[in-house]
C-alpha cells in the first residue's frame, strides 16, 4: 500500500510552507505552459484564484471528513485531456517539488486521492473516461476516469449477456477500483475485477507511455491489486468481459434477534463459501429498534444474487441453507444489468441512464476491514450486537462478503491480492455520521476502533489482513494502548530517515508492531497529565527517539557511536524511573537520560556488568541462539535480563527448544514453549503477584503452528525464590503481543 509522505515532512515544512507554496505552484504553472505547446493545457488548470476551483475540487470528494477548512488543499488541479498532458504534469511536478495525487472517482476511504500534507497537485482523470466495448471478442477498453456505472451502462448497451465482476457503487472510479482488486456480486463465479485485466496503458515516473508488453510482466502484475497510483498513472485498462445469463434472481431477507438471527448467521458462516459458484449471499448487520418498546435489536439482512432463475435457486437454498426459510415470494427475477441497479439501491423500474450520474449525496464516514478464516462463535456474535446498540452505531454496521468459489481457485500470487483460499468471508466495518465538528468525528471513529479491537480474536492473525481498497490509515499509524482503561494514544508516523534504505518501507508498515517500535515508555500518565511524553526504541537501527503530546514527528535523542568492530551498538530496552530513562544497549551498557529539563539530557553511562559477562559466558553451550537483553525495575532495584531464544544443549547434553531467562545473575528454570498459554490485555491487576517479573516470549514466526506451538509462553518469575509459574486463564484467545516485562506494585496498580 502506498502511503502519503510522512507527517514528519509536514512538520518540517510548516514554518515556511506558506512562504514557499505560492512560489512553488507559480513555477509549476510556468513549467506546464512552457511544455504544453499547442495542446491548450491552460484550459484544464484550476487554482484557488479560479472561480471553478472549489467546484472541481469538491465534485469528487466522497467523504466530507476530508473537506474541512483545515484540510490541506491542492495548489493546482489539472483535468488532463490526453496522455501528453499527463506526461507534462508529471515532469513539471518532479522539477518543482509538487506531489501528484491521482483522482479517478474520489472514493478513497482516507481521502488520499485529494489530500496531502505537502504541496501537491490533483491530477483529476474526469476527462479521460472513454469506454469501447467489443461484444464479439468479449473485451473492453475503459479509461481510468470512467465510473463503474458508466462501464456497466456501456456494456448493457452492447450486450444483454455480458457483464463484469466489479463493485456495487456506480460512482466508483475504475482507476483506483481495478488497481486495488475490485469485487462485486459475481466474485464467487468469476473472481475480482483485477483478475480480468488483460492489458493496460500506464505512464511511469519517467513519463514513458507503456502497455503490457513494454512495461513487462512484473509491473503488469503489480498494478492489478497493488494499489492505486503506486506505480504510475494508469490511463486505461483492457478488461475481459464475462458471460451472464439472461435471467438472474435477487432476494433480500431480513432477520432480527427475535427471529433467530444469531443462529442463522452462525450457520451462514459454515455454508457461505461452499455454495454453488452461481450463488452469492452477503449479510449486512445493523442495529435496529425492537418490536418491544424501548429495546434495541440487531437486523441481519441477507442480500443475494443468483445467476439463474428461482426455479433452480429455491431447491438449492432448501438443500444448502434451509435455516433462512427462503420462499418464492422473497425472490425477484430480472436481467443482470437490472441487478446492478438493485444492489446500488435504485428503485425498481429506474431507467439505466441513472448509472451515468456521477453525483452522490455524501456524509462523513470511517471504515475498516478484516478477513475471517474460522466461524465466529455465537458468543462472539453477541459481543458484536452489544456494540451495535451503542449510540454511535446508529448509522454503522458490518457487511460480510462471502468468498469461496472462484476466489479459492485462483492462486494468492496470481496478482498482488493474497486473500484467496482459506477465507470464509471479508468484513467491512463502516460508520456514518451527519454531525459536523471534531467531537462527532472523534466519537464515531472511536466507536469503530473499539469494534475493530473487539474483533481481533475472531479474524485473521499474523498478519491481520485488510482489503487495500478499504483504505485504513490506522493500520499504518502507531498507537499506545492502555489495556485497563482502553484509551488509545496516537503517535507520529514513521519517519523515512529511521528506516533502512535497503528494506522496503511497506515491509515496515506491514510489520509495524514487530519491528518499528521495539519498546515504548510513557513519561507521565496521560489520564493525569496533558503534557505527557513517549520515548521509544524504533527503526531498523534501533534508534532512541521521543515525542510530546501534539508532536507530529519523532525527535531522535542520540545516534550511538561505533563499537570496536565499527558497528552501531543497538538499543535493546528502556525503562522510566524518577524522571529518568534508563536505556540498555545490546552490549549490556546503560545510558541514563534526564527528562526534567525542556530537552532530554544524557547524564550518565554505565558499562556492562562484569558479573553478567561471566555468567553469560559460561552457562550455555549455544545452538541456534538468539539472545535479547532487557532491564527490569522492581521497587528496590534494577535487574538485567539476558534471554536466550532458540534451541539449547542442557546440562545433560540434550537439545531442548525454548527460552532461558537470566535473572539477577542466576539462571531461571527452563520455560517450555509448548504450554498452552496467552496473555490478555484485560487481565485483572489484583491477581498479580508482587516481587515478580511477568514475561511473554518472542516467537512471532510460530504463532500459527498449532501442532508445535500453542501460543506465547506467559508466566512470572518470583524474585525471592527464583520460581517460574504460568500466568493464564483457560478461556483466553491467543494474541501476539511484543515481549513485555511487568513488575507490579499492587498499591500502585489498584490506584
Amino acid at each position: 500500500m502506498k502511503l502519503p509522505v510522512s507527517l514528519s515532512v509536514f512538520a518540517l515544512l510548516l514554518s515556511f510552507l506558506s512562504a514557499t507554496s505560492a512560489h512553488t505552484h507559480e513555477n509549476f504553472l510556468q513549467c506546464l505552459t512552457l511544455h504544453s505547446g499547442n495542446d491548450s493545457i491552460s484550459e484544464v488548470i484550476y487554482t484557488s484564484s479560479n472561480s471553478s476551483y472549489s467546484f472541481i475540487l469538491e465534485s469528487s470528494i466522497r467523504n466530507p471528513r476530508f473537506s474541512t477548512p483545515s484540510t490541506p488543499k491542492p495548489l493546482v488541479i489539472v483535468t488532463p485531456l490526453g496522455v501528453s498532458q499527463i506526461q507534462e504534469i508529471l515532469s513539471c511536478a518532479q522539477k518543482h517539488g509538487m506531489q501528484v495525487r491521482v483522482r479517478s472517482g474520489g472514493h478513497d476511504y482516507e481521502g488520499l486521492s485529494y489530500v496531502s500534507p505537502v504541496p501537491f497537485v490533483i491530477l483529476d482523470m474526469i476527462n479521460l473516461r472513454n469506454i469501447s466495448v467489443d461484444e464479439e471478442n468479449s473485451f473492453a477498453w475503459v479509461q481510468s476516469g470512467a465510473t463503474l456505472g458508466e462501464l456497466y451502462y456501456e456494456i448493457a448497451e452492447q450486450s444483454k449477456t455480458l457483464g463484469f465482476p466489479a463493485g456495487l457503487c456506480p460512482t466508483i472510479g475504475v482507476g483506483g477500483h481495478f488497481s486495488g482488486g475490485g469485487y462485486g456480486t459475481i466474485l464467487r463465479k468469476y473472481g475480482l475485477a483485477a483478475d480480468h485485466v488483460i492489458d493496460a496503458h500506464l505512464i511511469d515516473v519517467k513519463g514513458r507511455f507503456l502497455d503490457r508488453k513494454s512495461m513487462g510482466e512484473d509491473l503488469f502484475w503489480a498494478i492489478r491489486g497493488g494499489g492505486g497510483a503506486s506505480f504510475g498513472v494508469i490511463v486505461a485498462w483492457k478488461i475481459k468481459l464475462v458471460p451472464v445469463p439472461s435471467t438472474v434472481t435477487v432476494f433480500t431477507v431480513n432477520k432480527n434477534l427475535e427471529q433467530n438471527a444469531t443462529k442463522i448467521l452462525y450457520r451462514w458462516q459454515y455454508v457461505a463459501d461452499k455454495f454453488d459458484k452461481d450463488l452469492f449471499i452477503r449479510v449486512i448487520l445493523t442495529g435496529a429498534n425492537s418490536s418491544q418498546e424501548g429495546k434495541k435489536t440487531v437486523q441481519a439482512t441477507f442480500n443475494s444474487l443468483y445467476l439463474g432463475g428461482k426455479d433452480k435457486l429455491l431447491p438449492l437454498m432448501q438443500k444448502s441453507f434451509p435455516e433462512l426459510g427462503l420462499v418464492s415470494e422473497d425472490c425477484t427475477e430480472m436481467s443482470w444489468i437490472q441487478s446492478v441497479l438493485y444492489f446500488a439501491g435504485f428503485q425498481s423500474g429506474q431507467a439505466l441512464d441513472v448509472l451515468l450520474n456521477r453525483t452522490l449525496t455524501v456524509i462523513s464516514y470511517k471504515a475498516k476491514s478484516d478477513y475471517v478464516k474460522n466461524p465466529i462463535p455465537e458468543s462472539g456474535l453477541e459481543g458484536i450486537w452489544q456494540r451495535l446498540y451503542e449510540k454511535e452505531a446508529e448509522l454503522g454496521g458490518l457487511i460480510l462478503t462471502p468468498y469461496g468459489g472462484k476466489m479459492s481457485e485462483i492462486s494468492e500470487s496470481a496478482i498482488p491480492f493474497p486473500h484467496r483460499a482459506g477465507n470464509i468471508y471479508k468484513i467491512q466495518y463502516i460508520v456514518y455520521w451527519s454531525e459536523e465538528g471534531t467531537t462527532a468525528t472523534e466519537s464515531h471513529v472511536s466507536w469503530i476502533r473499539r469494534l475493530y479491537a473487539y474483533m481481533a480474536p475472531y479474524v485473521s492473525k499474523s498478519p491481520r489482513e485488510a482489503y487495500i481498497n478499504y483504505r485504513d490509515l490506522d493500520i499504518a499509524i502507531p498507537h499506545l494502548f492502555n489495556p485497563f482503561s482502553r484509551v488509545r494514544i496516537q503517535l507520529p508516523s514513521i519517519p523515512n530517515e529511521f528506516l533502512s534504505p535497503n528494506i522496503d518501507r511497506d515491509y515496515f508498515v506491514q510489520y509495524l508492531r514487530k519491528i518499528f517500535i521495539a519498546k515504548a515508555v510513557l513519561l507521565t500518565d496521560p489520564s493525569r497529565s496533558n503534557n505527557f511524553g513517549v520515548v521509544v526504541i524504533c527503526g531498523s537501527l534501533s534508534r532512541l527517539a521521543f515525542c510530546k503530546k501534539g508532536d507530529t514527528t519523532w525527535t531522535e535523542l542520540a545516534v550511538r557511536s561505533l563499537n570496536t568492530y565499527q558497528q552501531y551498538v543497538e538499543y535493546s530496552d528502556i525503562i522510566f524511573h524518577d524522571n529518568q530513562v534508563y536505556v540498555l544497549a545490546s552490549d549490556a551498557s546503560v545510558e541514563v537520560w534526564d527528562f526534567r529539563s525542556a530537552f532530554p539530557t544524557k547524564i550518565m553511562s554505565i558499562d556492562k556488568p562484569s558479573t553478567l559477562q561471566k555468567v553469560v559466558g559460561n552457562s550455555f553451550f549455544r545452538h541456534n541462539l538468539s539472545p535479547k537483553f532487557y532491564l527490569v525495575k522492581t521497587s528496590t532495584d534494577f535487574f538485567f535480563i539476558k534471554r536466550f531464544i532458540g534451541d539449547f544443549v542442557n546440562a545433560e547434553g540434550l537439545v531442548v527448544d525454548g527460552d532461558y531467562v537470566l535473572c539477577n545473575s542466576e539462571i531461571c528454570p527452563y520455560i517450555s514453549h509448548k504450554a498452552v498459554l496467552s496473555l490478555q490485555v484485560e487481565f485483572q491487576a489484583e491477581h498479580m503477584v508482587t516481587d515478580s517479573v511477568y514475561f511473554t516470549d518472542d516467537r512471532w514466526d510460530e504463532m500459527d503452528v498449532d501442532d508445535s506451538y500453542d501460543g506465547h509462553d506467559i508466566g512470572f518469575s518470583n524474585l525471592d525464590d527464583q520460581s517460574i509459574k504460568p500466568y493464564y486463564r483457560s478461556n483466553l484467545a491467543r494474541i501476539d503481543p511484543p515481549p513485555i516485562w511487568i513488575t507490579p506494585n499492587l498499591s500502585m496498580v489498584k490506584d
